[in-house]
């Protein structure tokens, strides 16, 4: 027979992770599930929700009571949250009572057995049964074990229970409710009488349970702008009395520097549209770096991006369920040329500056230079974006234009085709010392064929010709660093956070395309 006696320092090493169970979510993941690795994604989710269990343990006065986390699918919060938090919690906390919710009853059912699994395991004697130091072990009650409705063994008075989207939940007392996923599919999300129905259901059901020091814990993949965690956003947005939720949003990929808020006001007018967006990304990952490369690497979540109808991969992986109204640009439009082939000659060529008023806390200006070939595409050469200063904008414009000729003019190489001498425009902000600060860029832009124009007529006016441009398939993108950026600012115009890129191209490619054309028209008409 096997000798299975621990020795001194293996005992120690046990009850020590035995106490870190007891008293961290991710330890206990660990000690119950041997194959839970606790990515830092899940370790955000934990720490969240250790916030949640320190405001029921105080009665409200401390800790965060509503609690949302947006995040893509398959990557395991429901894991953290639905199973191991409830089971660690009650644990703990013997007395809590946990509702357990989703879009179906199978669905709350399966997160309610989960549950009991884990308080029914052999490890979770060792951390808070019979086995443990408990006074009073946790078990479950030997007459409740169904996974609708169960409850742990006297004297304790905790329990589960377990109900889909619209199932009765009144008269039940709770501690903790828990909202896994409200809606199953697009279908449902995308029906106003659903989203109705699950409001509905959180104000008469949910909601009602309310007593001192009850925690909502609402988590889902996004599906519409107007879903049940839109919703409250645009209520925190739009009511100063509304529930305030602390909001953990976890895209995919992680933004481009320009996608994010520049500030809570920027943050703010998306919360009115029912998205949430933070200003800086919360693993403080780079640039499209995946959110859990062990589970979705950055290629397969590229690859599922570009074979997936951009709203649904902007909504399901990125949190950002724009409205589909607000579309005016399609991501197949885009298509990026890795190097300009050697039979291409440009005749026309220009650049567009869309500026912003100040620096700072300020909007971005954007740069971008377009060429066309003799076949009649448009070429996107180059695209700079930046938070200047004054001075700083106007050295940058001069450096841009600079850096382009030297690239694509005379110091090119032989295979790069000779770029001609490119304009340079910019606009004039229409405030009223805007034609004096046009000048004054003028003057600093000496030597160059610097020129600037007002501007009239809104933003989403001014992109149609952009718009139907790059639907024609008659606009390539060269291969660079800005690509992404570009590209993602014109899916989410004009509901996205930034248009400085989109204004800069639109305006671009009409003086260049548009205006060239109606000129050689007025010239060949005498």
């Amino acid at each position: 027979m096997a000798n299975t006696r621990l020795t001194a320092a293996e005992a120690r090493k046990e009850l020590a992770r035995r106490e870190l169970a007891k008293r961290d979510v991710i330890r206990f993941g660990q000690y119950m599930l041997p194959f839970f690795k606790a990515y830092p994604h899940q370790a955000l989710i934990a720490e969240l929700l250790k916030k949640v269990a320190l405001y029921v343990e105080t009665r409200g006065k401390e800790g965060c009571g509503r609690v949302m986390i947006e995040t893509q699918p398959q990557v395991g919060k429901s894991l953290v949250a639905s199973n191991l938090f409830p089971a660690w919690a009650m644990g703990n906390h013997p007395d809590w009572r946990f509702i357990l919710t989703s879009f179906n009853d199978a669905r709350a059912q399966r997160n309610s057995k989960s549950v009991r699994d884990l308080v029914d395991a052999p490890q979770y004697r060792s951390v808070f049964g019979d086995l443990s130091s408990m006074d009073a072990p946790v078990e479950i009650s030997s007459d409740s074990r169904s996974a609708s409705a169960w409850r742990l063994a006297q004297p304790h008075r905790g329990g589960v229970l377990a109900a889909g989207v619209g199932g009765g939940i009144t008269g039940q007392p709770a501690d903790v409710i828990l909202i896994d996923d409200p809606f199953k599919s697009r279908e449902e999300a995308e029906s106003q009488s659903r989203r109705d129905l699950v409001d509905d259901w959180f104000e008469s059901q949910v909601y009602s349970r309310q007593q001192e020091g009850m925690a909502i814990i609402l988590f889902h993949t996004r599906w519409n702008a107007d879903d049940l965690a839109g919703r409250k956003i645009r209520a925190m947005a739009t009511n100063p009395r509304a529930d305030k939720w602390e909001i953990l949003c976890m895209p995919a990929l992680a933004l481009e520097e320009s996608e994010y808020p520049r500030d809570e006001v920027g943050q703010q007018a998306l919360m009115n549209d029912g998205v949430f967006i933070p200003l800086l990304d919360p693993l403080r990952r780079s640039p499209g770096e995946a959110l859990c490369p062990e589970m979705l690497s950055r290629e397969t979540l590229e690859s599922i991006r570009d074979n997936m109808n951009p709203y649904n991969w902007m909504s399901l992986y990125q949190q950002m369920p724009f409205m589909r109204s607000g579309g005016m640009f399609k991501r197949e439009w885009f298509k990026v040329e890795n190097e300009i082939s050697v039979d291409v000659k440009f005749v026309r060529a220009l650049w567009y500056w869309d500026q912003a008023a100040t620096g700072g806390s300020g909007d971005y200006s954007a740069g971008v230079l377009m060429a066309v070939d003799q076949f009649g595409r448009v070429w996107v050469l180059q695209v700079v974006t930046g938070q200047f200063s004054t001075f700083e904008r106007r050295r940058e414009m001069r450096k841009a234009w600079e850096a382009a000729r030297a690239r694509f003019g005379e110091g090119r190489s032989s295979a790069t085709p000779l770029l001609p001498v490119a304009q340079l425009w910019h606009q004039q902000d229409p405030a009223g010392a805007g034609l004096d600060s046009a000048r004054d860029t003028n003057v600093a832009l000496a030597g160059l064929p610097a020129h600037f124009e007002p501007v009239s007529g809104d933003k989403e006016t001014r992109a149609d010709p952009w718009s139907s441009g790059l639907e024609s398939g008659n606009v390539v993108l060269l291969k660079g660093g800005w690509n992404q950026g570009f590209i993602n600012e014109h899916l989410l115009f004009p509901k996205g956070p930034h248009d400085d890129q989109v204004d800069a191209a639109s305006s671009c490619y009409t003086r260049l395309v548009l205006k060239a054309v109606k000129k050689s028209v007025k010239s060949y008409a005498g």
